[in-house]
């Protein structure tokens, strides 16, 4: 039987693409937008989670990405995408759910949640942030 290699991140700081005509501080709070998953600067909203605080200055384009410093450590691990309901970047911040013993989904229909999207990407898949019991 063929074992699934462990593929573990570790973030304190990353690089989150910044909302289009946003103004980002360095230092100031820095927020996922379950909207469309860019990262913009604190306000009042009822679609952001709070990241950490932006580590320099800059107006985002849509395409720019700036460096955040995260409250905590998170700690991530790369599972394969759904081919059938795939998990998109704009789903950063948001549910994942499982699909089999490797493989996440977007659909939850009848599925159970994983964890939370940090990352997706082509080749390694998704980057999913998961706690005991899963909230």
């Amino acid at each position: 039987m063929a074992e699934r290699m462990v593929t573990k991140a570790y973030w304190g700081y990353h690089l989150y693409t910044l909302k289009s005509g946003v103004l980002a501080e360095k230092g100031k709070l820095a927020a996922i937008d379950t909207t469309d998953g860019s990262v913009t600067k604190g306000a009042t909203s009822a679609t952001l989670i709070p990241l950490g605080v932006f580590a320099e200055t800059l107006t985002g384009n849509g395409v720019l990405q700036i460096q955040v410093e995260l409250f905590d450590e998170i700690v991530g691990r790369w599972w394969n995408n759904d081919t059938g309901a795939p998990v998109t970047a704009a789903m950063l911040g948001q549910a994942v759910y499982i699909k089999d013993d490797q493989t996440v989904t977007s659909l939850a229909t009848g599925a159970s949640k994983l964890g939370t999207v940090m990352a997706v990407d082509s080749v390694k898949g998704v980057l999913v942030h998961s706690r005991y019991p899963a909230s």
